[in-house]
């Protein structure tokens, strides 16, 4: 469920910041190698090094925009101490 919940910020992550980190050319020869399952050695390393930063920026995104999405569900009842129910 959390995985299907970060997908679009993955993408948009991918997209706006990891891809502009390459030239068009390479780019393409990166998703082409992806999709065959054929990837070089260097290509390998640079998927590598492209992980974290991809996992830790879609996080950030994902936490400030469904927190609010997300918000809209719960309810604080007053007096239990911040425990939540479904709304």
């Amino acid at each position: 469920m959390v995985y299907l919940s970060l997908c679009p910020f993955i993408r948009l992550v991918q997209d706006n910041e990891i891809r502009s980190c390459f030239t068009e050319e390479n780019w393409s020869a990166l998703k082409e190698q992806i999709l065959d399952d054929d990837l070089s050695q260097e290509n390998k390393i640079l998927i590598d090094l492209a992980r974290q930063p991809l996992a830790l920026l879609a996080l950030s995104m994902a936490i400030r925009r469904l927190s609010v999405e997300y918000a809209r569900w719960v309810v604080y009842k007053s007096g239990d101490r911040g425990n939540q129910i479904q709304g």
